[in-house]
């Protein structure tokens, strides 16, 4: 895709934390449908789920946990199927910690 951002070209430095979570999450974007995808990494600042249909390096899009409020995220690349994403506000410290362990005890539900 001639948008994408290369995998050499993003920072590999991450001052936050991120927690790594296998949990399919609602996404809305360019297509104005919600897709559910897998969501795989979390930070306070942004995330990384599968590619969406018909994703664009800056898209706005809609991020729904399930039961939680959703959020806002800019994609900011793609590559191998996979996008990251920068939330339009940072997650406060609280809220991430409250996400993580919501999706968290969801996994171990099943």
């Amino acid at each position: 895709m001639a948008n994408d951002t290369s995998a050499s070209e993003r920072p590999e430095k991450r001052a936050q934390w991120r927690a790594d979570i296998g949990v399919e999450v609602e996404l809305r974007g360019r297509t104005a449908r919600w897709c559910r995808l897998p969501l795989t990494n979390l930070s306070e600042k942004g995330f990384r789920v599968a590619v969406a249909d018909h994703s664009r390096v800056g898209d706005r899009v809609l991020l729904r946990f399930p039961g939680l409020a959703q959020l806002v995220g800019i994609v900011r690349w793609i590559d191998r199927g996979q996008m990251g994403c920068s939330f339009e506000q940072p997650l406060s410290p609280y809220v991430f910690e409250h996400i993580v362990r919501t999706l968290e005890a969801a996994q171990n539900r099943f």
